[in-house]
């Protein structure tokens, strides 16, 4: 049997795959920020110095998580193509925006740790 051929070959219909899985991350690790941020803003009626700063962390974690979305973006792993900006090989994309996907897990795991220890998630 024929190895099925797609319009712009096997490695466009990879990165196409790859870059569904990115989204859905992605719109996961923005769902749960989201659902934390809310939770800080009901338990702390007056903030404290501890929600503060915790609010400062998440923050942080936040704006890094963002910085390295918009670099993978930039290379193509939410989309599935690249843009070839400053004329990159496919391969050399690939490999910024797996790197910057690996950021954003990175940071994602970090503020996921501090809620944990601040008692924000709790395992069932």
């Amino acid at each position: 049997m024929a190895t099925p051929t797609y319009n712009r070959g096997p490695s466009a219909y990879q990165a196409s795959i790859k870059a569904m899985t990115n989204n859905q991350v992605m719109g996961h690790i923005e769902t749960r920020v989201a659902q934390i941020q809310q939770m800080i803003a009901q338990r702390s009626g007056q903030p404290t110095a501890e929600t503060l700063a915790l609010q400062k962390q998440m923050d942080d974690v936040k704006k890094n998580m963002e910085t390295a979305k918009d670099a993978a973006t930039r290379a193509g792993a939410f989309t599935g193509g690249q843009s070839k900006p400053n004329g990159q090989s496919d391969d050399e994309l690939s490999q910024i925006a797996d790197k910057e996907m690996a950021k954003v897990l990175a940071s994602a795991q970090l503020l996921g740790e501090k809620f944990a220890r601040a008692g924000f998630l709790v395992k069932k």
